[in-house]
């Protein structure tokens, strides 16, 4: 994802050019309010406070809704996936960091009310959370390698502090089902 907001909406032009578009669902790493508009995207700084869903539609000229790519790939797996049926999914997505999301008999419990950030962090007992723990960047500057180059003695002794944040967001969410993904959950 390009770093400025304008570029990333002129790549995300690109892939939307198809005969006809009639709305758009779109997807970032970062909170965002009701309204679709950016409050903090960690690993692109530059978007904080970018107007998205109101950008988007001006562009596409169709409805555009803006959520969390947690709450999506959350969404995706109380559908179609590993949480299908059930009526409390718990996401935890590891990948250049950690999101989680959680979803309620079919709709997205919202990360973000009124513009308010809701605490959906993994805290651990150590004080520290899944992201800073575990999340890629940090994986990469704790070992200096990107984590999918780790060994897996690595991983076995990250292994612990995964299933601690299971826990935890069992305990936070109360869910049917907890679910995996993100690029590095298969290391």
């Amino acid at each position: 994802t390009a770093s400025d907001p304008e570029e990333g909406l002129d790549t995300l032009m690109e892939l939307a050019r198809v005969p006809e578009v009639d709305s758009a669902v779109v997807a970032i790493a970062g909170n965002v309010d009701l309204d679709g508009n950016v409050i903090d995207a960690t690993n692109l700084p530059e978007w904080n406070g970018f107007k998205l869903a109101s950008a988007l539609k001006r562009r596409l000229m169709v409805p555009v809704l803006v959520y969390n790519d947690a709450e999506l790939a959350a969404l995706g797996e109380a559908i179609y996936g590993a949480g299908k049926d059930m009526a409390v999914v718990a996401y935890i997505g590891l990948g250049t960091g950690v999101g989680t999301a959680c979803i309620k008999e079919g709709a997205i419990e919202p990360g973000v009310s009124g513009g308010e950030v809701r605490e959906r962090i993994i805290t651990l007992a150590s004080g520290g959370t899944l992201e800073e723990l575990l999340g890629g960047r940090s994986l990469t500057e704790q070992y200096g390698i990107p984590p999918e180059q780790l060994p897996p003695k690595v991983w076995k002794e990250l292994t612990p502090l995964l299933a601690e944040g299971i826990h935890n967001a069992i305990l936070q969410f109360a869910p049917d089902v907890v679910v995996l993904g993100g690029s590095l959950v298969n290391e």
